[in-house]
């Protein structure tokens, strides 16, 4: 590491002006693609292309369409029947099909009605002509749709005061779908913002929707917190250093970081996803930590060597002495990070896997970078030799890290005791977190998107869509009386699920055409007793339908596959789990003792499986990581027994960051599950520059006292700033609109500040304790020889 050091110093100090082109034109390079990056949440990002239950769905949407459905709801003050209402109905309807984004739209005025008089089956569009609303095209409708048992509660409700239009966006299989998605939920909305769509007060939901809004706030939040964070992060440098150029240099190294790895993303074709976000807060975290050490060490340096007007030769003398000081503790953070994150790399979740290798990139990009520009910026800059640094701030930072010492030698037992019970008082609270996501619940009560799915929820059916996929190995199995009677009972027990809106079958559509068949007779709404009365009354209702037939939506076409529609009321990924695991013991009793295959599949299904593993495999990872990081922290510091005394530390402000969670009721969701690494990042950081100074003063060959005292003083201030700057920076996010943004920063800080008390407070009251080998006299450090 050593020569590593030396040279690299050289070549950076000798060529100031060259280091900075190439960082120029390498950033130039990788912001040519930067127009391209997407942000892509779509679930099929989230699983391999093998995964069951990916097979198991295209399996399905080979044969049925897709149930990634949107839905607008509109309110009908006069009921559905009015005739104003039936006509803005209709233009809504042909404007959106008219959409390139959209697959087709199901509502009310193209809908069709099963009619017959015993001798004749009449499959005919509920309005002929919606242009031509006459009071006998009225009162017709009102008789098709009273008599309508398939479309209450899909189109209309059971008071008929909400009408709903079911639109199917248009699915190619790529990875432009969910900005088609995107694209055709903007434009709805636009055109439902026009007055006479207003006076119905539309109501736009469904599992898309909520995942466009997901990326449109969370784009929106980051858009305005994030430059405001920096912005005071090179406020608080602009005071703590006076200088311009010191603080715009801060400012930039932050920001390169995180441009450097976008560009990267753009490059590859990767595209953002919920877990990508979090990449900013991270580099900047690290690029932070590593900036404000090495001015403070260079600080350090030239108070100790007297110089308070230093020529280019001295400063150079001074920056080769920090290299020394920093590199090793630098590198060392970044390298356990960067471990850290790769560790994530044994993730099967595609988008998980690239976090941790964009992370990685992005954590050993800031080490160059930050080891390169901020060294030379010190030797470019004309200050003085405290490289501008606020003298009533330091004096203030060395008064108080003073006293802290005094109190940490004094006392360590009382602190290792108060520090320990701060633990304990966590446990509670951590046993309280909840494994939960619910994406509804990230929206604020008042906002559009939470009002709208409550409004449809409770005044009409859910907008969640579930299904159940039923497969034989039998043509003609589902013409059975017998096994559509079970389907039947089963459905009927799926409507009875609290949770539960409309529930879809092919049961429906055969006793709506027996009833029409029988002459209208409400007896017969019923399942015939022969496969053949039952194969007659579909043959009849496909050649009345003509090209119009709705079976395929619930039958394959020969009759051995069929689905089960169901829209739920239902967000949150506990109770959809719980509801698919009812949901298919249900099945498994109901068709039990036949050959019917029953698998849970749909859109819903696919997302919340993927809450579940993304959870799963950040949890995994990150216990792992912390494995990692103590088998490096043992290497690094070339003692067991050292390694082990700066654990209790790092995981002091997972504890904190984890009871405050519980005592909150923030669940442990896809949102804050990366908050618990990105503290663990911070307190590590931290706890290897104390080490290494800690190491560096024992084997010089200072007693225990002393080591422990002046790293407190010496690397307290790094550490202090770094601390408050983030705390500072983090605590903006509060104010962002959408609640993860708001927890983010909340737990964050609170991270950030137990961070600061673990390492300055419980890691030196370990060492007095239990770190009482003596100290082992070294020679001069080379970095002070003359070039």
């Amino acid at each position: 590491m050593k020569k590593f050091t030396n040279w690299f110093s050289r070549l950076v100090l000798r060529n100031p002006w060259g280091v900075m082109l190439l960082i120029a034109l390498l950033t130039v390079l990788l912001c040519l693609r930067l127009p391209n990056l997407t942000l892509n949440n779509s679930t099929d990002r989230f699983f391999s292309p093998d995964d069951p239950e990916v097979l198991t769905y295209r399996e399905m949407v080979k044969s049925f369409e897709s149930d990634g459905i949107m839905l607008l709801v509109l309110e009908a003050p006069q009921g559905t029947m009015d005739r104003a209402y039936l006509e803005r109905t209709d233009e809504l309807t042909k404007s959106i099909e008219q959409m390139p984004e959209t697959e087709k739209v199901y509502s009310l005025t193209n809908a069709q009605t099963i009619r017959g008089n015993g001798t004749y089956l009449d499959v005919r569009k509920l309005l002929k002509d919606p242009t031509q609303l006459d009071p006998e095209a009225i009162k017709r409708f009102h008789d098709d749709l009273t008599q309508n048992q398939i479309l209450q509660e899909e189109l209309f409700s059971k008071d008929q005061r909400l009408g709903a239009l079911v639109v199917f966006p248009l699915e190619t299989g790529s990875a432009k779908d969910a900005a088609l998605r995107s694209k055709l939920i903007a434009q709805i909305r636009e055109l439902i913002q026009r007055p006479k769509f207003q006076e119905l007060k539309p109501s736009f939901a469904g599992p898309y929707v909520v995942e466009a809004d997901v990326n449109h706030y969370t784009k929106r939040d980051l858009a305005w917190l994030l430059p405001l964070s920096a912005g005071i992060i090179f406020s608080f440098c602009l005071v703590y250093y006076r200088s311009w150029t010191l603080s715009g240099m801060a400012g930039l190294e932050i920001i390169l970081p995180f441009i450097w790895t976008l560009g990267l993303m753009a490059w590859l074709g990767i595209s953002l996803t919920m877990v990508s976000t979090l990449l900013p807060p991270l580099l900047v975290t690290i690029a932070v930590a590593d900036i404000i050490h090495i001015y403070a060490t260079y600080h350090d340096q030239m108070i100790q060597a007297g110089y308070h007007d230093p020529t280019w030769l001295q400063k150079y003398k001074m920056l080769r002495r920090t290299f020394r000081l920093t590199m090793a503790p630098c590198f060392m953070t970044s390298l356990t990070t960067a471990i850290g994150f790769l560790s994530l790399f044994t993730s099967d979740i595609a988008p998980v896997k690239e976090f941790g290798l964009l992370a990685a990139f992005g954590v050993s990009a800031d080490f160059l970078l930050t080891m390169a520009m901020v060294p030379v910026g010190l030797l470019l800059l004309k200050s003085s030799g405290s490289a501008g640094v606020n003298p009533t701030v330091f004096s203030w930072f060395s008064k108080f890290l003073s006293k802290l010492r005094q109190v940490i030698l004094m006392h360590p037992n009382k602190l290792i005791l108060l520090m320990l019970l701060i633990i304990a008082a966590s446990i509670p609270g951590i046993l309280q977190i909840k494994t939960e996501t619910n994406f509804l619940e990230y929206f604020p009560k008042d906002s559009r998107t939470f009002q709208d799915n409550r409004r449809i929820e409770e005044g009409f059916s859910g907008a969640m869509p579930l299904t159940v996929f039923l497969k034989t190995s039998h043509p003609q199995a589902f013409k059975d009386p017998a096994l559509l009677k079970k389907l039947e009972l089963f459905a009927e027990q799926l409507r009875n699920i609290p949770q539960f809106g409309k529930v879809s079958s092919l049961t429906d559509y055969v006793k709506e055409v027996h009833w029409a068949i029988q002459g209208e007779n409400a007896d017969q709404r019923r399942i015939p007793s022969t496969s053949e009365q039952v194969g007659q009354a579909l043959f009849l209702y496909e050649l009345a339908a003509e090209n119009d037939s709705e079976l395929s939506r619930y039958v394959n076409f020969d009759y051995s596959e069929a689905v089960v529609s169901i829209r739920m009321r239902e967000h949150s990924s506990s109770q959809i789990t719980q509801l698919i695991e009812q949901v298919n013991a249900l099945a498994q009793r109901e068709f039990a003792g036949t050959e019917v295959q029953v698998r849970i599949t749909g859109r819903a299904n696919l997302f919340y499986q993927m809450v579940e593993m993304l959870l799963q495999s950040q949890i995994k990872s990150f216990l792992l990581a912390i494995a990692v990081i103590i088998l490096l922290f043992v290497i690094s510091l070339g003692s067991l027994r050292r390694g082990l005394i700066s654990i209790p530390p790092n995981l002091f402000p997972i504890a904190i960051c984890l009871g405050l969670m519980g005592y909150l009721g923030v669940p442990l969701d896809v949102s804050t599950v990366m908050v618990a690494s990105i503290c663990l990042g911070i307190a590590v950081d931290d706890t290897i520059h104390f080490m290494f100074r800690y190491k560096s003063l024992r084997t010089s060959g200072q007693d225990l006292e002393n080591a422990v005292g002046n790293s407190i003083e010496s690397i307290g201030t790094p550490i202090v700033i770094t601390s408050v700057l983030l705390a500072m920076g983090f605590c903006v996010l509060m104010g962002g609109y959408f609640k993860p943004t708001f927890y983010f920063g909340l737990l964050l800080s609170s991270s950030i500040a137990s961070a600061l008390v673990g390492d300055l407070l419980f890691l030196p009251a370990l060492l007095l304790q239990f770190d009482r080998r003596k100290g082992i006299k070294k020679a001069a450090d080379p970095a002070l020889e003359t070039p």
